[in-house]
């Protein structure tokens, strides 16, 4: 039994909107920390990390300034549990170190990645992923505008804010 594109648009809106949430959380929780601690650009840099202390996250050495961007790129990889795994196409990219369309989802030695950029990023596989770098690059602009839409330009996903979804970096009405 397949869902209907309405259906996976809304699930998609919706999973948009929890990261979101998830990223505000996490910046809460993590923005109250210590910035005693001095500049650790060069480690994030090299980690796909965040510097507190400078308040930039680095994916593939490029700079990020904006927190949800960051964080909704997902710069690292989750383990995840195979048996909650339903969809067909994640499965095969499971098996086969993938990239799931469907769901957005690449998978690399049994961890999730929730981004392609990340995913491509982790596979060492920069000039596939030439497209996503050039999103993230739009996405840092837009951020100025609304970081919940740049968040959602590099996930293909939507804000519920501007009532705008998101693909391939550019923007289409809500629930098209």
């Amino acid at each position: 039994m397949s869902a209907s594109p309405a259906v996976l648009r809304r699930v998609l809106v919706l999973l948009t909107c929890a990261l979101v949430l998830f990223a505000t959380l996490r910046i809460g929780i993590e923005g109250n920390a210590s910035s005693e601690v001095g500049c650790r650009c060069e480690e994030a840099r090299q980690e796909n990390g965040w510097c507190e202390a400078c308040g930039t996250g680095y994916l593939a050495s490029i700079p990020i300034p904006s927190r949800f961007v960051y964080e909704a790129l997902d710069a690292h990889g989750h383990d995840i549990e195979l048996t909650s795994i339903e969809c067909v196409t994640c499965l095969d990219a499971i098996r086969t170190d993938g990239f799931c369309d469907v769901c957005g989802r690449g998978y690399i030695e049994g961890q999730a990645y929730l981004s392609r950029l990340a995913f491509h990023v982790a596979k060492g596989d920069y000039e596939a992923v030439e497209p996503d770098f050039r999103v993230l690059r739009a996405a840092l602009v837009e951020s100025e505008r609304c970081e919940l839409c740049a968040a959602a330009m590099v996930v293909d996903g939507a804000c519920a804010t501007c009532r705008l979804e998101w693909r391939a970096g550019e923007s289409l009405p809500f629930g098209r």
